[in-house]
């Protein structure tokens, strides 16, 4: 084990966060300013990440982290993303099973935490839960974006701390 020399210069919340929501197939991405407006958004789509072998999985995995820390880093805001734990429930189709075994979010969640360290980039964890309902309804058709992107803006906004009410009145 070697022991490498952790980053001075650091780059933290100060200028706002990088939201980043997981799916199986694609990244979507937040940049939230510090006042909690949005600045713009991106998908990462990879499709190979679903079916490829191990190692083929495990670089494609490699280059997504490395496109996340790079745009955060090009934009000098920490990382905010999910706290993903799912149960092995034993219903469902064949298909959805298949899906939900190949999807690596734990293999992606850990290295993306682990690149944040080495490069000296701040991150934050945050509870998932109801992220996507919440960007569907309230952000997506506000600032034309995908589910995604409106999901990872609302995990940016929740690492910045603000609360995410929905109100179905009317």
């Amino acid at each position: 084990q070697v022991d490498k020399p952790m980053p001075t210069s650091g780059v933290g919340f100060a200028n706002g966060v990088i939201g980043v929501d997981t799916n199986p197939d694609r990244l979507g991405i937040a940049d939230v300013s510090a006042d909690g407006n949005l600045v713009a958004s991106e998908t990462f789509i990879n499709n190979r990440i679903l079916y490829a072998s191990t190692h083929k999985r495990d670089y494609d995995i490699g280059c997504l982290v490395k496109k996340v820390i790079q745009y955060a880093k090009d934009r000098n805001k920490g990382i905010v993303f999910e706290n993903l734990k799912f149960d092995k429930d034993k219903t469902g189709s064949k298909k959805w099973k298949r899906k939900q075994s190949n999807f690596v979010w734990k293999k992606f969640l850990t290295l993306l935490e682990r690149k944040c360290v080495e490069h000296g980039v701040a991150y934050e964890k945050v509870n998932p839960a109801f992220t996507s309902i919440i960007g569907k309804y309230k952000y997506r058709w506000m600032h034309k974006i995908t589910i995604h992107e409106s999901a990872a803006y609302v995990i940016g906004r929740r690492g910045m701390g603000f609360n995410e009410k929905l109100s179905f009145y009317k």
